[in-house]
Order: C-alpha cells, then sequence, then structure tokens
C-alpha cells in the first residue's frame, strides 16, 4: 500500500509542478511588456508568438493535471488504468518534444548563451536576457515538458515493476 501511495504522490505532485511552472512562464510573457512599458522600455516586444506556442502546451499540460488528480492510491486498480492512459498520452508527445529539443539544441544554446557574449558587464547581460524573453521562455517550456515527460517516464517504469513484483509475490 505504502507504494502505491508513493508513486500515486509522485505523479500528483509531478504533474502540479507541470502546471506551476507552465502557468509562470506564461505570465512572465504576458506580464513583459507591461513591465516594458511602465519602465519606458525603448523597444516593447508584441509576446503574441510566444504566448501562442505556450497555449499549444496548455491542453496537454491541464490534461495531465486534471487526470493527475483522479489518481487515488487505496483504489490502486483504477489508479494503474488512470495513469496508463495518462502515459499513453505523455509517450507519443514526450518523444516528439524529445525530438525537438535535441534538434532545436544548437538555437537554444545560442539564444541562451548569446548574452554572454555581449558583454561582461552582469547588468548588460540582465538586460539582454529580459529582451531575449519571448525566445527563452518557450525553449525554456520545452526543455522543462521533456524533463517532466522524463520523471513521469522513470515513475511508470517503477510503478509496472512494482506492480509485476506484487503479482508475483501473490
Amino acid at each position: 500500500m505504502e507504494q502505491n501511495k508513493n508513486w500515486v504522490n509522485s505523479v500528483k505532485s509531478l504533474y502540479l509542478w507541470n502546471l506551476i511552472a507552465w502557468s509562470l512562464a506564461t505570465l512572465i510573457l504576458a506580464l513583459k511588456p507591461i513591465i516594458d512599458t511602465l519602465a519606458k522600455s525603448d523597444w516593447v516586444e508584441n509576446p503574441l508568438q510566444s504566448l501562442v506556442y505556450m497555449a499549444l502546451a496548455f491542453p496537454g499540460t491541464l490534461y495531465f493535471f486534471l487526470q493527475s488528480r483522479k489518481l487515488e492510491p487505496n483504489e490502486i486498480n483504477k489508479s494503474h488504468e488512470i495513469f496508463d492512459r495518462i502515459m499513453r498520452v505523455h509517450t507519443p508527445t514526450g518523444i516528439a518534444g524529445l525530438a525537438g529539443a535535441v534538434l532545436g539544441l544548437l538555437p537554444f544554446l545560442v539564444n541562451i548563451l548569446g548574452p554572454f557574449s555581449t558583454s561582461d558587464d552582469l547588468g548588460t547581460w540582465l538586460d539582454t536576457f529580459w529582451l531575449n524573453v519571448g525566445l527563452l521562455v518557450p525553449w525554456v517550456s520545452l526543455y522543462g515538458f521533456v524533463t517532466f515527460y522524463v520523471i513521469a517516464a522513470v515513475i511508470n517504469k517503477r510503478r509496472k515493476k512494482q506492480r509485476i513484483e506484487s503479482v508475483t509475490k501473490s
């Protein structure tokens, strides 16, 4: 029972953090033009394209979160079925995200490391990062999604192993 409770709580926690991370990243993108306007910035970026990228991730993020809320340690067979259903959706999207992360590694590194080539001054680095938030946040979100997928896959593998062990012991 304790092992069942562990993986169920891990999955619930994982998808809660996934939703929180997505929400914070999207909030940063939505608030950036407001902050830039209030700071009387010379350049106020339109975040629409970046927000569209983030919006594309919302249905899956919400689905994973809502499905994980249905998991109950006391109804373990039902929880296994629900998590199997989650992984049937998460596996192909996770593999596609992983492919995108691998293929996009070079542009990601250029976008992340680029500000370091602009100056030796920390303030200039931070300004350059802030100017590039619209580019950086969707990339970071993609790598975050891949990370959440890998964690879910590890939990799934351990869960299946525990289930097989409990069946063979009975």
